[in-house]
C-alpha cells in the first residue's frame, strides 16, 4: 500500500466523475481511474461513487482494484459496499478474490 498520493481535490474530483459518466467504453473508464489513482488518494465513499457511475460489473470490480492501493481510510473500507445496487454478488465474489479482502 502505497499511501504518497494527496487526496484528491473536490474539483479534480467532480471533473473525474463527470468524465467517467460521459465516456463511453469501459476501458477508456479504467484509464481515467487508473491515472487519477497515480495522483491522488480516494475515500471509500468515493470508490463507491466511481463505481457507481463505471456502470457494469468488470468495470466496477476494475475500478475498486485500481483505486484500492490509494484508498484514505481503508478501515471504512465496508462504506465502498453500502449501497445495495451498486455491487451484485458476483462483484463482490470477484473483489474478495482479487484483492483478498472480506467484503460484507
Amino acid at each position: 500500500r502505497h499511501m504518497a498520493n494527496e487526496p484528491i481535490p473536490k474539483r479534480d474530483y467532480d471533473v473525474l466523475i463527470k468524465q467517467l459518466d460521459t465516456v463511453f467504453t469501459d476501458r477508456d473508464r479504467l484509464r481515467l481511474v487508473k491515472a487519477a489513482a497515480s495522483s491522488f488518494s480516494f475515500t471509500c465513499d468515493q470508490v463507491r461513487e466511481i463505481a457507481y457511475v463505471s456502470r457494469f460489473g468488470n468495470a466496477k470490480v476494475a475500478s475498486v482494484v485500481a483505486l484500492h492501493p490509494v484508498i484514505s481510510d481503508p478501515a471504512n473500507f465496508a462504506n465502498v459496499f453500502s449501497d445495495k445496487g451498486v455491487f451484485y454478488e458476483e462483484d463482490k465474489a470477484e473483489l474478495r478474490k482479487q484483492l483478498n479482502v472480506v467484503i460484507p
